[in-house]
């Protein structure tokens, strides 16, 4: 019955579960599909992500000498934590705006800090190109006369690698996690609702089992006295067949025999003659030795 009720309870819970787990399924499989989700699409946005990073940095890291950063290694490193930055500032604006679904102020909130980005951004931009002409009028290149006869393609190229790459970075980054997100929540669901099923489906047979055997339990155990109690009756009859096991005569004999010659130290304390005594007691302790156990020999008792 504890082994019944066990299983019983466990049937339930799995009952209980099964109907918000077939909804939620249902609704994941009408969004993303029957079949699951490849995660080829997220591993391609992160490696968009980073080499869009790396790019960044490279573009970055000559212009540390803005923020007094002579040495290649600390530009490189800079760039990179100013890139990383970047992107991270604008994956935060994403989020931001994705997490704020019917909420204007919050969306306008997303917008603005966005919007403060792009901005700084593109003063980084300008910023930029202008570092980079200087340079190269000191340097006498060729480019920084170039630079000066285009300032406004300069102007536009630079603001838009400026604010492409860290930008680019983002989206790829946060669009890569929401599919690795929808391809494991895909699996996870389904994971979840094949399992209460199958374990709906097991629990269901296993209380049928154990109640078919509840059922059976009487049947079962009369079954088996009734095998018993046959068993018990054809050793019985065997036994009135063949007779008891008695104890040998030369057993008793040899018993009486040992019981008299114990007693014959006996005659040595009786204020008689001592040859009859001798030969009396032995006689007479023996003999009644030999009735006993002879009687028992014919007739033993319930235990022997």
């Amino acid at each position: 019955m504890r082994a019944l009720h066990a299983l019983e309870a466990k049937l339930q819970q799995v009952r209980k579960e099964r109907p918000e787990a077939e909804t939620v399924w249902e609704r994941i499989r009408a969004e993303l599909g029957d079949t699951p989700p490849p995660y080829f699409q997220a591993i391609l946005m992160a490696w968009c992500a980073v080499f869009a990073l790396l790019l960044d940095t490279l573009f970055l890291a000559p212009t540390m000498d803005i923020l007094n950063i002579a040495r290649p290694v600390l530009q490189f490193i800079a760039a990179l934590g100013f890139a990383a930055l970047c992107t991270a500032y604008f994956e935060l604006t994403g989020l931001l705006y994705m997490g704020a679904k019917g909420s204007l102020p919050k969306r306008l909130t997303a917008i603005a800090v966005g919007a403060v980005g792009v901005v700084s951004l593109s003063a980084w931009g300008l910023l930029r190109g202008y570092q980079l002409k200087f340079a190269a009028g000191l340097a006498g290149n060729p480019l920084g006369r170039f630079l000066g006869e285009h300032p406004m393609l300069a102007s536009v190229f630079y603001i838009f690698i400026t604010l492409a790459t860290p930008a680019i970075g983002a989206t790829a980054l946060l669009l890569g996690w929401q599919e690795a997100s929808r391809a494991q929540m895909w699996r996870k669901v389904r994971a979840k609702f094949e399992k209460l099923r199958a374990d709906e489906i097991q629990h269901a047979h296993e209380v049928q089992t154990e109640q078919k055997h509840l059922d059976n339990f009487d049947e079962r155990k009369e079954h088996e006295c009734r095998e018993w109690r046959a068993i018990f009756d054809q050793f019985y009859k065997r036994g009135q067949m063949n007779g008891a096991r008695k104890e040998t005569l030369a057993s008793v004999v040899r018993k009486s025999a040992i019981g008299g010659l114990c007693a014959s130290p006996l005659a040595f304390f009786l204020p008689f003659s001592l040859l009859p005594e001798l030969i009396g007691i032995p006689t007479i302790v023996g003999t009644a030795l030999f009735a006993y156990f002879n009687h028992r020999r014919h007739h033993p008792s319930h235990d022997r």
